[in-house]
């Protein structure tokens, strides 16, 4: 890894431009943002507004393929158990955190849990 990197931070390469839907939004409302924004991932946030889960692209590809069903919301089908890192962390936590736990984005959330962006490996290799 070179020493530019070595030194960068998360908040140097997300997303911040993040895009998030709400827990009772129904499939309907965020299936084309994939297609139409051209992402993998959109962050789940609750009525408070704080992170609560991650849709990928893969997830509406496979509800799509066997159901569509208006009702189904974005908190029956995010992933709850989710892995995020904070704007201050350096590049290198964010790759062994994709490693280890086989994600392929992380929220980027500050102490408060709040919403800053999204990081995935694509925007690391960016800047390589």
């Amino acid at each position: 890894m070179s020493t530019k990197i070595k030194k960068m931070l998360i908040e140097d390469v997300m997303t911040k431009d993040v895009i998030t839907v709400q827990e009772n939004d129904a499939v309907s409302v965020f299936k084309d943002y994939f297609d139409a924004r051209l992402i993998h991932h959109l962050i789940v946030e609750n009525d408070k507004a704080k992170i609560s889960g991650i849709i990928s692209s893969s997830d509406i590809s496979n509800v799509l393929s066997w159901a569509f069903d208006d009702k189904i919301t974005a908190e029956q089908l995010m992933s709850k158990d989710i892995q995020t890192i904070n704007p201050k962390d350096s590049i290198k936590s964010a790759l062994k955190i994709f490693l280890k736990n086989q994600v392929r984005a992380l929220p980027v959330v500050d102490s408060a849990n709040n919403i800053l962006g999204i990081i995935t490996p694509y925007d690391i290799l960016r800047i390589v």
